[in-house]
């Protein structure tokens, strides 16, 4: 991530968003699979946004590519979403960050379960790096463990990052 700070331009935009409509929805869904004892996260609605939007917009589905000498922008076919996870201090700490392949074409319900798995699988045993590789975007959330705002790195060879902090209530 040094290199990435270092070489990759970064510019970061911070905007307000109203998250009612969504936590409302969220809410409504979780009780009608509740029985199935599936449980969508508000990042598992995020994935899903961002894969929809990056297969209409390809510049922003595409990788930093080519060599030093002759840099490239790469379009990508796939919409491969990076989520970042947490690694618990016994496991060394820091963030991992699992790759959902062709989150475009995936539901929540299927969102939601692969990103737990890969969340499980890094906090226990390690994400392999097929695991790891391919995103074209990461997302980065925090609100969980109730940041507002941060600034997140670049994960080569992607060409953005969302960072997400809490849902607020606000008057």
């Amino acid at each position: 991530l040094v290199e990435s700070k270092t070489t990759i331009p970064h510019y970061q935009v911070s905007v307000s968003v109203r998250m009612d409509a969504l936590l409302a929805l969220r809410a409504q869904l979780n009780d009608q699979l509740a029985s199935q004892k599936v449980k969508l996260s508000v990042n598992d609605f995020l994935v899903r946004a961002c894969a929809l939007a990056m297969h209409g917009h390809p510049y922003v589905n595409s990788r930093w590519g080519g060599t030093r000498a002759e840099p490239a922008i790469e379009l990508m076919d796939r919409v491969n979403i990076g989520v970042a996870i947490s690694l618990p201090a016994e496991r060394g700490g820091g963030l991992v960050v699992a790759t959902l392949r062709d989150a475009d074409s995936k539901g929540l319900r299927l969102i939601s379960t692969e990103t737990r798995a890969y969340a499980d699988k890094a906090r226990t045993r390690g994400l392999s790096i097929e695991d790891m590789s391919d995103s074209t975007f990461t997302i980065s959330n925090l609100g969980m463990y109730g940041v507002d705002h941060f600034t997140a790195i670049i994960n080569p060879p992607n060409v953005a990052i969302l960072a997400v902090g809490a849902a607020v209530k606000q008057p």
